[in-house]
């Protein structure tokens, strides 16, 4: 597990720093876009009155011109603090020197990248929750009269497979967005080098980014046994979101063979 301690030691060296461009992304969709209500809607679910498809799609993805406006909302903030977050990054691995300010952040050249990358995770992961409804709904069909038990079971599994599937497109669309903006690879390129990038350790990879994931999970259930959802939902995208920009960038820059600056003692001192 050396790509997840390489995430962990960069984390916990450039903790503030990584929180001072993950705060308000994880603020306004932790609290506007409740982006773990699919581990909600399974927590309640032997609760819940349903009937048919609507009511397991809306209860998974609300689905309102609010919503929409928000999540467009969302959208840009994010890929915006991000391209600004990862454009800092790669100047902390190219020259081994970090600092708060805001400038020299590659902002302009990594908007479109990581808007786009921003983007098809977004879809993806409306289609993951699109299906994840429709299991759920059929589970509902066949077990919940007889075996309710066992329909819960079912869906609390279905919910780990939709995020460990939205943790690896993530993953995938991540090293895409750093491999543009990087390499200034086209799209197509990029998709092919990051397919390259991740298979040299696929199923390593996949563990290592589903973590902070799997975590976000269980903090949803203890917030929605707790009833401060909103928190946890807070505290789960300051941890994905930084570990996610830190992990993309280690997986690309290894793929290269890039010298990483940051990580020797002599220019940790400047």
């Amino acid at each position: 597990m050396k790509c997840f301690k390489s995430i962990i030691s960069y984390f916990v060296k450039n903790f503030w720093f990584l929180m001072l461009f993950s705060i308000i992304p994880a603020v306004f969709v932790g609290l506007l876009l409740k982006p773990f209500q699919f581990v909600e809607f399974v927590f309640d679910y032997p609760s819940l009155t349903l009937g048919g498809f609507a009511d397991f799609f809306n209860g998974i993805i609300p689905f309102d011109w609010l919503t929409i406006l928000l999540s467009v909302l969302g959208l840009i903030l994010t890929a915006s603090i991000l391209s600004m977050l990862l454009g800092k990054m790669e100047k902390h691995f190219r020259i081994g020197k970090n600092s708060f300010s805001l400038r020299d952040t590659g902002f302009n050249n990594n908007f479109a990248s990581v808007l786009l990358a921003t983007f098809c995770i977004a879809v993806c992961y409306f289609i993951i929750a699109l299906l994840g409804a429709v299991l759920i709904m059929l589970f509902n069909f066949i077990f919940a009269s007889s075996a309710m038990v066992l329909s819960v079971m079912l869906s609390y599994v279905v919910v780990f497979l939709a995020y460990f599937l939205l943790s690896a497109v993530t993953l995938h669309f991540g090293v895409v967005a750093s491999d543009m903006m990087i390499m200034g690879s086209t799209f197509a390129t990029a998709m092919s080098n990051t397919s390259q990038a991740i298979h040299k350790n696929t199923f390593q990879n996949w563990l290592v980014g589903f973590i902070p994931f799997a975590l976000a999970i269980l903090l949803t259930l203890l917030g929605s046994w707790l009833g401060v959802v909103w928190l946890t939902n807070i505290l789960s995208m300051l941890i994905i979101l930084p570990y996610y920009s830190v992990f993309v960038m280690i997986v690309l820059f290894d793929h290269y063979g890039l010298t990483r600056y940051d990580t020797r003692s002599y220019y940790s001192l400047k």
